[in-house]
C-alpha cells in the first residue's frame, strides 16, 4: 500500500448480457417513442404488438387469426388442440344444462301430476251412494281444509290425520280416517274416507243422533239404522230443550262405549232405557232384564262387572230381572 495514494476503488462489476440487452431495447423503445409525435388518431386506436425477441407471442381468443399483431385483452393463441379441449368443454356444459332442464321438466310433470285442484269425495264401505247434498257437504269440508294449508294439495305432503281433525272441527263427525288418497286425472284428486258405523241412536224432536262403539256422536249416518234405540223414561226430556241436556255429549259417549263393551262378552242390548227421575243413570235391557249402569264410572269397567255377574247368573241357572254394577267391585241382582 502507496503511502500517498489514496483508498484503492472497488473495480465494477460488468452488466449481465442479458440486463444490457433488456436496457439496449427499453432505451430504444424511448427513443422511437420520443421522435414519434402523437396524433388524436394514434391515440385513440390501441396499440399493436409486434413479434420481438424475448418477448411472449399473443394473439386471439378467436379460431380465425385475420393478423398476427392483432391486440385483444385476453389473448392467447390457439392451437388445434386446445381447440378440440375448448369444444369438448362447451359439450359438456351444453349436455349438463341440458340434463339440469330434463330434470327440472320431469319434478315440474310430476308435481302437476300430484296438483289438487279439485277434489271427490267418496265414503269407503258405503252402502247407498251419496245424494247430492251430502256430496256437496263432504266436497266442500275436504276443499276447505285444502285452502287453509296449500301446500297439501300436493298428494304426498297431504296430513291425513290433521285432515280428519279438521273434518270434525267442522262438524263433520262421521269422518273416522282417510281410507286412500289417489289421483283422478290432472288436477283432480279422489279422496275415500271411512265413515263412522253406529251402535246406537236417539231421536230429539227432528233431529237423529248416532253414537259409535268409541263413543263419538255425529249427526249422518251412511250405514243402516241401528237396532239398539235410546229410550226416554226420565219424564223431564217433554221439550227439545230438556231433551238435549239429559242426552248430551258424555251421555250418549258413555251409551256407546257400554254397548261396545257388553257386546264384546256376547251380550246383545236391545235398547238402552233412561231411568224415571234421574239423568246419571241407564239401563241396558237385554232380553227381560237389565243392566243398571252410572255415567259416574268408567264404561269399562262395569261393563266387565256386569258380564262376569251375567256369566254365574247364566251358570247358575238363574233368571234375574236387573244386575246393578253402580257400586264399584260389587253387583246386586234380583
Amino acid at each position: 500500500m502507496k503511502l500517498t495514494g489514496g483508498f484503492r476503488k472497488k473495480p465494477t462489476q460488468p452488466i449481465p448480457r442479458r440486463r444490457l440487452s433488456a436496457e439496449r431495447q427499453l432505451r430504444n423503445d424511448t427513443l422511437d417513442g420520443a421522435a414519434q409525435p402523437r396524433s388524436p388518431s394514434n391515440q385513440s386506436s390501441p396499440p399493436t404488438r409486434s413479434f420481438r425477441r424475448n418477448q411472449t407471442l399473443t394473439g386471439s381468443r378467436s379460431n380465425d387469426i385475420p393478423t398476427a399483431t392483432e391486440y385483444s385483452r385476453h389473448s392467447s393463441m390457439q392451437s388445434p388442440r386446445a381447440h378440440v379441449h375448448h369444444l369438448k368443454h362447451r359439450r359438456r356444459k351444453l349436455g349438463r344444462l341440458l340434463l339440469a332442464g330434463l330434470a327440472a321438466s320431469i319434478v315440474l310433470t310430476l308435481l302437476l301430476m300430484q296438483f289438487t285442484a279439485t277434489v271427490r269425495v267418496s265414503l269407503y264401505g258405503q252402502i247407498a251412494p251419496l245424494d247430492n247434498d251430502d256430496q256437496a257437504r263432504l266436497d266442500a269440508a275436504v276443499d276447505g281444509y285444502l285452502q287453509r294449508y296449500p301446500v297439501e294439495r300436493i298428494r304426498g305432503f297431504l296430513d291425513q290425520d290433521r285432515l280428519v281433525a279438521y273434518l270434525v272441527s267442522q262438524d263433520v263427525r262421521e269422518v273416522r280416517r282417510v281410507a286412500a288418497v289417489r289421483g283422478d286425472g290432472i288436477g283432480q284428486t279422489a279422496v275415500e274416507l271411512v265413515a263412522r258405523e253406529p251402535i246406537a241412536s236417539w231421536t230429539i224432536g227432528a233431529d237423529r243422533r248416532f253414537v259409535d262403539e268409541s263413543g263419538v256422536v255425529f249427526s249422518h249416518n251412511y250405514f243402516d239404522t241401528p237396532t239398539v234405540q235410546i229410550r226416554d223414561e226420565s219424564g223431564i226430556g217433554g221439550s227439545e230443550d230438556q231433551a238435549t241436556a239429559v242426552t248430551s255429549a258424555r251421555f250418549l259417549r258413555f251409551i256407546g262405549q257400554a254397548v261396545a263393551g257388553l257386546t264384546a262378552y256376547d251380550l246383545d242390548v236391545a235398547t238402552v232405557s233412561i231411568p224415571a227421575t234421574t239423568t246419571r243413570q241407564v239401563d241396558l235391557i237385554i232380553g227381560k232384564s237389565r243392566i243398571k249402569m252410572t255415567i259416574d264410572r268408567p264404561a269399562g269397567e262395569q261393563s266387565q262387572d256386569a258380564a262376569r255377574a251375567w256369566q254365574y247368573l247364566d251358570r247358575a241357572g238363574r233368571t234375574v230381572r236387573y244386575v246393578d254394577v253402580r257400586v264399584s267391585g260389587k253387583a246386586f241382582y234380583r
